[in-house]
């Protein structure tokens, strides 16, 4: 549920600052349509794993698409606009991961949104099973996650810290999903790191800012769009 509010919320920041979802400018449908294909996407984009963890994107195809045959047809009478819209979707679904790349401005929120799921939370049950590695370490490590309008891009991801360690989150699977993607140059990330004085932490991150920015410039413009 966290990744499928991510992905709404960036959507809906892209939107306000006039960047065009695909759907939108391929005249395919308007941006109710846009909201419900990431809404969609992004709450089927991880149902494979019932079936397996390995090869789980291909298994959430398979699922979604019995789920997308009965829902679509409430939706739109069109049958080409119930197809368009369901491609849509399925191919959010196979990028969230990064690689394929997303195409689409809706497969970008997708797949970003699913890298924003990494709070604490998540690696507290593989932790107790006994499962320590880098990745549930720097989860844990993660204590807040929060998605607003930045100041330079439309799209600010602020990053909460406690340990040095929750920079592999950012650095090895947040910063490439966004790379992945044609949201790039609309994404910043921030980093806000402990403050306690003379704490072990300050050593560990010594020569690294303690506000760090994360994308590349945007100019925006009056009707932007990609």
């Amino acid at each position: 549920m966290v990744a499928t509010v991510s992905a709404c919320t960036i959507l809906d920041l892209l939107v306000q600052a006039g960047i065009t979802p695909d759907v939108v400018s391929e005249g395919i449908g308007d941006l109710d349509d846009a909201g419900l294909i990431v809404l969609t996407a992004a709450l089927c984009h991880d149902i494979g794993n019932q079936i397996h963890r390995e090869d789980h994107v291909s298994h959430s195809i398979m699922l979604a698409m019995g789920i997308l045959d009965r829902i679509l047809p409430l939706l739109y009478e069109d049958p080409v606009t119930r197809i368009h819209i369901r491609s849509f979707i399925l191919g959010a679904i196979y990028s969230h991961h990064g690689e394929p790349r997303p195409l689409t401005i809706e497969a970008g929120a997708v797949c970003i949104g699913d890298a924003t799921d990494m709070t604490t939370g998540r690696a507290r049950s593989a932790c107790h099973q006994g499962s320590v590695t880098i990745h549930t370490i720097s989860a844990l490590s993660i204590d807040q996650v929060s998605i607003t309008k930045g100041e330079e891009k439309p799209v600010e991801i602020i990053i909460k810290i406690s340990n040095s360690a929750g920079i592999f989150q950012v650095q090895e699977i947040l910063r490439p999903k966004i790379s992945a993607g044609p949201l790039n140059r609309f994404v910043e990330v921030k980093l806000l790191f402990p403050r306690e004085a003379g704490s072990g932490e300050r050593e560990i991150l010594r020569g690294i800012e303690e506000e760090q920015r994360i994308g590349c410039p945007w100019e925006p413009g009056p009707g932007t769009s990609v």
